[in-house]
């Protein structure tokens, strides 16, 4: 029995393709989000709404001239079973946590 799902046995590996245009968009948009955390969050309770429109309209938009690059970048670059993501997010976020215990 499936549940709803239909046959689970027939569907093939969970593969990911990484693309330029996906790999250039994670770039951007990290690189937009350090930029508006470092502007705004310095001195958060001055001005917010000010300094939200000044900010957070620019990161909008490179956020979604971002998107626009992924859609038209489709070269693929590699592709990776998704069972391997978990590993990988655990290795980047204790990657984090020693940076983070040896900066703050």
């Amino acid at each position: 029995m499936s549940a709803g799902y239909g046959d689970l046995n027939s569907v093939g590996p969970a593969y990911t393709t990484v693309t330029s245009g996906m790999l250039l968009q994670v770039v951007i948009i990290t690189a937009a989000g350090t930029w508006f955390a470092r502007i705004y969050y310095p001195n958060p309770y001055k001005g917010r709404v000010r300094l939200w429109l000044q900010y957070t309209v620019p990161v909008i938009i490179v956020v979604f001239i971002s998107s626009r690059v992924a859609v038209i970048l489709k070269q693929p670059l590699f592709t990776i079973h998704a069972v391997l993501l978990v590993p990988i997010a655990v290795i980047l976020l204790i990657i984090y946590k020693i940076i983070d215990s040896r900066v703050g």
